[in-house]
């Protein structure tokens, strides 16, 4: 992992850029990037490259809607969301999750799902203050906040 405070004139011990490069059992591996630093405003895509075709998904701009709101630089596109809350999947998340409640049901991600993120984000935080890989299972004693073992970095 490596993190990073990119666009905070007062960074406190917080991060607003982090990139992740995971590698699985049978030579699968995945980057993923999460930025508060990026400009244009909020991008959420995924990509899978695998070794018969790619696709491409673009959670919050594939509305149709384009905008210019700018100069004649042709820098002010932007992509509107028609309904922010819920392309963002917000209220889905959480119908679902009142359901599988009232219903006594688990819900589709689990506590253990919940967990094992858990896991990764605490190696990711050790990761990036290592400056190294982590192996995961990964439980260390102690730690109050994940962001501890990225902050403690000397």
């Amino acid at each position: 992992a490596h993190l990073a405070t990119l666009q905070h004139d007062d960074p406190g011990e917080l991060e607003d850029h982090a990139v992740l490069h995971l590698e699985f059992e049978g030579g699968v591996t995945a980057t993923c990037e999460a930025s508060w630093a990026l400009l244009g405003g909020m991008q959420s895509t995924l990509e899978i490259w695998g070794s018969a075709g790619t696709l491409r998904a673009d959670l919050l701009h594939e509305t149709g809607i384009r905008q210019y709101t700018g100069d004649a630089t042709g820098q002010a596109w932007t992509t509107p969301l028609a309904e922010p809350l819920h392309e963002n999947g917000y209220p889905q998340e959480l119908r679902h999750f009142l359901s599988c409640f009232a219903e006594g049901r688990e819900p589709e991600e689990s506590g253990a799902d919940g967990l094992a993120v858990l896991e990764i984000l605490l190696a990711a935080y050790a990761s990036a203050a290592a400056g190294s890989g982590i192996d995961l299972p990964f439980r260390p004693k102690g730690v109050a906040r994940a962001v501890d073992l990225w902050a403690r970095r000397d």
